[in-house]
């Protein structure tokens, strides 16, 4: 593909970066330099664009409002080119670190992430191309998946192989049915607290100790520790020799630091503050951040069933024409046989979708692959237990519940990739809930099934 001769007002001088997202160039405007970030024309999408633009708008309102200096500076935001423009920082970590072996450079990556944790941000995808240098200090870049915390930043499992943790890998089809790695993932559900939404911020802030253990090894040594084959036996066994060899060359605390960062079973991995407890690392003069978040949780836009349009959530009814929150909708992926052996008029099905009405009685309908077992059932999903689990209603919520008179199904069920286990999980919407084989996208509607294009 030619590179473009210029992105709005930026002059392009070459490509200097590309991903699944699209491209990195170097422009100019005005004798000065920059770095900038654009989508490729077959990611531009709505909700792709969305997330594109909050990425810029978040690091800069994060790093101006709390002086994060380990943040890279965005100095302008495109709409119409899909893109954003940073500073340009032409040095790498790994190239810094490599050439001066500045072990403060070190210190310096622990407590930038040290620092987003305290505020609830997570980044999901630490490594070392992800890190450049400003004035000698880490600067972070790509938040491209970082966790927001609202209903759809969880949806994918997110960073890149050998730096993301064995729970996550375990979600690829190339790595299910490692015995270490599934373990890893189901010990998920171990992981306090129970309520879902504060564990999924757990889990994330593990997955990032992890990839930053394994990006500061990757510093020290210059290398990763794996080929495909060691990687598969690491998997399989939760540990492998190379792993060790590789951990133990390190010089201390950091060797220790990344041994404990790298803990197989994310139950057992310490969280950042934790573990520079264990591990005394250098202080660094950053800026203090207190203890509290300042991410409150968003859903997905609500979707009207009588106008067609979307609005912001939470609305009680649609700024469009007035239609009330009335239902929850859920939609298969992918698409297969459903069927509804009950006579409660709370739950109806339309083409090939689930409508739940949120203001009908409460009621508990169990889900699986057996109809004559079930309320709702999915015939064809061979990865679904018979008798699956439960979908509650409560007052105005809508939950779904692991499990059938104390057994737990074969496959745990996620909602949004971290598994259920024992809890009872809130469809919000934009979320993904994950039962056997089947992905259900949930999505709140205003109006109902038997009005669109009118208000009953």
């Amino acid at each position: 593909m030619a590179i473009p001769y210029a992105i709005g007002q930026y002059r392009v001088l070459e490509k200097i970066g590309s991903g699944g997202f699209g491209s990195v160039y170097l422009v100019e405007q005005n004798n000065s330099q920059y770095a900038c970030k654009q989508l490729a024309s077959n990611m531009a999408n709505r909700e792709i664009q969305e997330r594109f633009s909050q990425e810029a708008l978040k690091i800069e309102e994060l790093r101006r409002n709390f002086q994060l200096e380990y943040l890279v500076k965005v100095v302008d935001i495109l709409p119409e080119e899909n893109a954003f423009v940073m500073e340009y920082l032409p040095e790498s970590g790994p190239e810094y670190f490599n050439r001066t072996k500045d072990m403060e450079f070190i210190n310096r990556l622990v407590h930038a992430i040290f620092q987003l944790h305290k505020i609830d941000v997570v980044h999901r995808d630490i490594k070392p191309e992800n890190i450049r240098v400003r004035n000698n200090i880490p600067v972070l870049i790509d938040f491209g998946i970082s966790s927001w915390w609202n209903s759809k930043s969880n949806i994918l499992p997110g960073g890149t192989r050998f730096f993301s943790p064995p729970e996550i890998v375990a979600m690829f089809p190339k790595y299910q049915g490692l015995p270490a790695c599934q373990s890893a993932c189901r010990h998920l559900v171990d992981i306090s607290p129970n309520n879902l939404t504060l564990r999924m911020k757990q889990v994330k802030k593990r997955h990032d100790v992890y990839s930053l253990g394994m990006t500061i090894g990757v510093l020290f040594n210059g290398k990763h520790p794996f080929t495909d084959e060691s990687y598969k036996n690491y998997l399989r066994n939760g540990t492998s020799p190379e792993f060790e060899q590789w951990v133990d060359v390190m010089p201390e605390p950091f060797s220790e630091f990344v041994r404990l960062a790298t803990t197989f079973n994310p139950n057992n991995r310490p969280e950042l503050p934790e573990l520079l407890q264990k591990v005394e690392l250098k202080p660094c003069d950053i800026t203090t951040i207190s203890d509290s978040s300042i991410i409150v949780f968003n859903e997905a836009p609500y979707h009207c069933l009588a106008c067609g349009k979307n609005a912001t959530a939470p609305d009680h009814v649609c700024p469009h024409c007035k239609a009330p929150y009335r239902t929850l909708r859920l939609t298969p992926e992918p698409k297969q046989e459903i069927t509804i052996s009950t006579d409660n008029t709370a739950i109806q099905l339309a083409d090939g979708q689930l409508f739940i009405d949120t203001k009908a009685e409460d009621f508990d309908l169990l889900l699986g692959r057996n109809k004559d077992k079930v309320g709702i059932s999915f015939p064809d999903d061979h990865w679904m237990s018979r008798q699956h689990g439960h979908i509650l209603k409560q007052g105005s919520n809508i939950y779904y519940k692991d499990g059938v008179e104390g057994r737990m199904p074969s496959h745990l069920s996620a909602l949004n990739n971290i598994p259920i286990g024992t809890a009872k999980a809130q469809l919000n919407c934009g979320s993904f809930l994950m039962l056997g084989s089947t992905v259900l996208y949930i999505e709140k509607c205003f109006g109902t099934l038997t009005n669109p294009g009118g208000i009953q």
